[in-house]
């Protein structure tokens, strides 16, 4: 079944829509939530990536049900870490081989898209990130009702991290419109793209508001 992309606005119109036409045609509402969410996130995915001195793993399996997901962590000649994990589209090991960075898209069950890990399993930073967010009030966010939400670049996502003082500075690649990444050709597909920057309070694990910029190549 080909995938319709309807902002979140307007999928909240059509929900309230078809309550007030239940009302008026006198019949049963019950079922509304599962007509709005008729085809939630029910995907299985493996992501392995390493370098030199760690090595990462990420499965999840959010089929039939299931919501098994893990995160396993190993340290050249050291006892593997496994942790519990949101399901990850993305997973990126900082050159210095000190954090790991998980981007989810997956909004069905799933409370963090956004998790920040140092290299010997502590989580530094878990972020839900939402379009209705004042904090991504500037940066294209789009959200589905199969929970999906797409906020970053899943064919390319960080372009750079640094580490400045007490902040882990993260510089992602903005979204694309949902129908570029399926073949259709729109003008505002081949538009400049963003950059924005999310820095990680390490101490106080929180997330400050992203700031955006035009990406200068």
């Amino acid at each position: 079944m080909k995938e319709v992309f309807v902002p979140v606005i307007n999928e909240r119109a059509s929900y309230i829509s078809l309550l007030v036409l239940c009302i008026f045609l006198g019949i049963s509402c019950y079922s509304i939530d599962n007509v709005y969410a008729i085809a939630p996130y029910g995907k299985a995915k493996t992501i392995f990536v390493k370098n030199s001195n760690l090595s990462v793993i990420h499965s999840h399996d959010w089929q039939n049900g299931l919501r098994e997901s893990s995160l396993k962590i190993q340290r050249h000649k050291q006892k593997k870490i496994v942790l519990a994990s949101p399901p990850l589209r993305s997973v990126v090991i900082t050159n210095d081989a000190k954090y790991i960075i998980g981007l989810s898209e997956v909004t069905f069950d799933n409370l963090y898209q956004l998790v920040v890990w140092s290299a010997n399993g502590k989580i530094l930073n878990k972020t839900k990130i939402s379009c209705l967010d004042s904090k991504f009030s500037n940066l294209l966010c789009y959200e589905t009702s199969d929970g999906n939400i797409y906020w970053y670049d899943v064919e390319n996502p960080i372009k750079n991290v640094v580490k400045r003082d007490e902040f882990l500075d993260i510089e992602l690649r903005e979204t694309k419109p949902p129908y570029c990444y399926y073949g259709y050709f729109y003008k505002n597909c081949e538009r400049p793209q963003g950059i924005f920057l999310i820095q990680i309070n390490l101490q106080k694990k929180k997330m400050v508001k992203p700031k955006w910029h035009l990406d200068k190549q």
